[in-house]
């Protein structure tokens, strides 16, 4: 950022205001230099900005005439927006496997703008999304902790089939100054797992000669048991032989 004072009667004043408040000024060693007799140049240089530098930027300068009467100058009003794209990634693996009945824990890290301002989290199932306001704070299962960048957590104690599915997380921040809302998401895919269990009526069956037999089976476990398949054991030695398929597809 440049500032010049060219003319009028020294000794100059040069001020670099930020939000009309003095950042720097000629008193401050390097910031300004002559460039001849009648010019005054003042350069203030931000190696990194930051959204802190967000704002109204504008030279000052004054000087004094006849009388000791004050005259001053000063450029309009610079804006400068410092905007960065929201941005949601997650700290865990996109495809996640949890034991049926354990605790479940998913993790969001959404950072850009000055502070992204809302977060949802969108559940497979239950159809219910969470939200996460900085004014409205944390619910019951979401929490969010965080300046610019936000760590959001997202909590039960037990889980169900039902959390099986896809999980996304959404941040949506506005840009200073202006009124556009950007938006990013991240999916977390879940599958809730359980072994399957299978148990009969009976271990053995002594069935006479020419009759029929009935065999009850029930398998437990998973979403739903997709493959359940009766086999007969034949001599010892041989591979089982598949005789009745049940295929939930």
């Amino acid at each position: 950022i440049t500032c010049s004072a060219v003319g009028g009667r020294r000794p100059h004043l040069v001020q670099l205001l930020h939000n009309n408040k003095v950042i720097k000024s000629n008193s401050d060693v390097g910031f300004c230099t002559e460039k001849n007799s009648s010019t005054l140049e003042c350069i203030e240089t931000i190696a990194s900005f930051g959204y802190q530098n967000s704002g109204n930027y504008k030279c000052l300068a004054k000087n004094k005439v006849k009388n000791n009467v004050e005259k001053k100058d000063e450029t309009n009003n610079e804006v400068i927006i410092v905007s960065k794209i929201v941005q949601v990634s997650s700290s865990q693996s996109r495809k996640n496997e949890i034991q049926f009945g354990s605790s479940l824990t998913l993790t969001c890290i959404v950072e850009g703008g000055l502070a992204p301002h809302k977060v949802v989290l969108s559940r497979p199932k239950t159809g219910s999304d969470l939200t996460w306001t900085r004014d409205a704070g944390d619910t019951d299962s979401l929490t969010c902790f965080g300046e610019n960048v936000l760590t959001c957590r997202y909590m039960t104690d037990s889980n169900s089939y039902d959390d099986s599915g896809r999980f996304t997380c959404t941040g949506y921040n506005v840009l200073p100054e202006t009124s556009n809302t950007q938006q990013s998401t991240v999916n977390i895919d879940v599958a809730v797992i359980k072994s399957v269990d299978v148990t009969v009526t009976s271990s053995s069956y002594e069935v006479e000669y020419g009759y029929g037999f009935t065999i009850n089976s029930v398998a437990v476990g998973g979403p739903i048991p997709f493959y359940l398949e009766f086999s007969k054991l034949p001599l010892s030695g041989v591979a089982p032989q598949p005789i009745a398929l049940y295929n939930t597809d």
